[in-house]
């Protein structure tokens, strides 16, 4: 179909198009439907068939309890990274490595994107999204995305072997020995490089997606994006 009789064919259904374009196979439009709200369609240049509808519906997807253990724990590991070492950092330690604990058992019994089922990062999600992100066109994920999980599964377990390095620092069995301070150093410099990874991807996906991730972690809600077989 053409593009002037696509576009017209839309508006005689009630779309008021502010943008259209063509993307690959696809007619995309920006603009608001008959009632008014704000879309994001793709329409297959054939059939004018819909291939996937965006839309501005908020969707709650992260709950009470992923949000304010994610900003705890990343409140914890800032200060440990850079505050003092001292009896408070190591009390904080701990408290991260048991709120990582209970983080992971929500991850079987919590809410439905909370849970592992929904996003846990297969060999098979990590290829398609790598593939997706390569043809430039990275595949919506309502909870984490396959890297995003991935990052988030290093920094737990980071996080986890940081608490258990810092025990057995203390432990008498241990005492004179170098290897678990450079044990620590280490795990210190490696949860240092993927917290700035993990942050410099938040805002490359939220520019690249139009999807504020950042934001979402903080009020729960992500935008709602339906594909269309």
């Amino acid at each position: 179909m053409k593009e002037s009789d696509a576009k017209a064919k839309l508006e005689a259904e009630g779309y008021k198009i502010r943008k259209f374009k063509v993307d690959g196979n696809c007619y995309e439009i920006y603009g608001h439907d008959k009632d008014g709200k704000k879309v994001e369609i793709y329409y297959d240049t054939k059939t004018l068939a819909v291939v996937k509808s965006e839309s501005n519906k908020p969707v709650k997807v992260w709950d009470a309890w992923v949000r304010p253990t994610h900003w705890i724990v990343a409140a914890i590991v800032l200060w440990n990274l850079f505050g003092p070492t001292d009896a408070t950092h190591r009390v904080l330690e701990y408290i991260a490595a048991g709120l990582v604990v209970a983080r992971v058992a929500w991850g079987f019994i919590g809410s439905r994107h909370a849970r592992f089922a929904a996003w846990f990062p297969t060999t098979a999600h990590l290829r398609e999204y790598v593939r997706s992100l390569v043809a430039g066109k990275p595949l919506h994920h309502m909870s984490h995305n396959p890297l995003g999980g991935l990052m988030a599964v290093a920094l737990w377990l980071l996080i986890l072997a940081l608490s258990v390095s810092g025990w057995i620092m203390r432990l008498n069995a241990f005492w004179g020995e170098d290897w678990p301070q450079d044990v620590h150093t280490a795990l210190s410099v490696a949860i240092e490089v993927c917290v700035c990874v993990h942050v410099a991807a938040a805002v490359l996906m939220s520019v690249w997606t139009r999807e504020n991730l950042i934001r979402a972690i903080i009020t729960g809600y992500k935008r709602d994006r339906k594909s269309i077989d």
